[in-house]
Order: C-alpha cells, then sequence, then structure tokens
C-alpha cells in the first residue's frame, strides 16, 4: 500500500541530531550502535552491558560516549531504536503484535504493549488504527484532489473547444 509505504519512510523514520550527522566520528559510532543493534535485535537478552563490550569499550565509557552524542542513556536509547522499528513494523500492518514483540526481543506481547505506550504514548492497537484511519483520509483527500483536478482540465479543455476564455467570454 502507498500510504503505509509512505508513512512508514516519512514520518516514523529515525532521524539522528544534526550534531552527530556533521561528525564523522560521530555518524561512524552511531551506525556501529544501530547495527549492532539491528543485529541483535530480536535477543532478550541483548544488554548495555552486551552492547558497550561488542563496542570494545568498558559500561562507563560507553554510557558517557552515548550521553553526550544522543542525550540518551544508553539503556533508553535501546528502548527508542526499538520502538522506531515497532513503529515501521507497526505500520507495515504486516505482523502481527505478538510476532512484533517476539521480532524485538521482548518476552511477550503484553510487555511491549505496555512499554510500547510509555514510549509513545499510544497502545499499539491504537497506533495500527490511527494510522489505518490516516491512510484512508489520505486516500479520500487523494481522489478528492484528483476528481477536482480531472473536472478542472476537462471544464477548461471544454471551455478551449467551445472558444471561450479563461473569463467565460466566447472568443
Amino acid at each position: 500500500n502507498n500510504c503505509r509505504t509512505w508513512f512508514i519512510a516519512d514520518t516514523v523514520a529515525p532521524t539522528l541530531p544534526e550534531k552527530i550527522r556533521k561528525d564523522d566520528a560521530c555518524l561512524k559510532f552511531i551506525n556501529k550502535v544501530r547495527q549492532l543493534l539491528e543485529q541483535n535485535l530480536a535477543e532478550e537478552s541483548y544488554t548495555v552491558d552486551a552492547l558497550s563490550e561488542d563496542m570494545g569499550m568498558s559500561r562507563t565509557a560507553f554510557y558517557n560516549k552515548m550521553k553526550k552524542m544522543t542525550g540518551q542513556a544508553p539503556a533508553d536509547y535501546m528502548l527508542t531504536f526499538k520502538m522506531e522499528r515497532a513503529k515501521r513494523l507497526l505500520a507495515s500492518q504486516d505482523y502481527s503484535i505478538g510476532e512484533i514483540a517476539t521480532m524485538l526481543g521482548f518476552c511477550d506481547s503484553r510487555y511491549f504493549a505496555k512499554r510500547f505506550k510509555e514510549a509513545c504514548g499510544i497502545c499499539p492497537s491504537k497506533y495500527i488504527e490511527t494510522i489505518i484511519g490516516w491512510c484512508d483520509m489520505m486516500r479520500i483527500l487523494h481522489t478528492l484532489f484528483y476528481d477536482r483536478l480531472f473536472w478542472h482540465v476537462f471544464i477548461v479543455e471544454l471551455a478551449k473547444s467551445l472558444n471561450f476564455d479563461e473569463m467565460g467570454r466566447n472568443e
């Protein structure tokens, strides 16, 4: 569905703060963190300790660097990363909430739903309903726009064929 694709790409796509995007060393570091999080997304036991070890840093050094770069503690950043992915997966409507919970390393769908609501302010099922409603509204607006555009073009072309100018005067 084009609407869902647009919504996923433009609305819930993760963005990096400008200070990270402009600094090559920061960008390389964050991209490595994201790559490791992506590789271990379904691992319930993948913790800050494991991530800092995979980054080749002590937990304290990793915490300080993440906090300085992102403004978030590593555990909060990991949760934010998972919630960004959850939004994309929910918006795709290709998986059940339970499947998404498993894909993101949550022990069960209830715990996932609780964490999603805490992080996003809406439960996963309502998030899906919102997207469906939004896409339906966009489809209607798209139809109305193109119907109106079609009739506008039709009337202009008809007027031209009848030798009327833009003001409705016969030429």
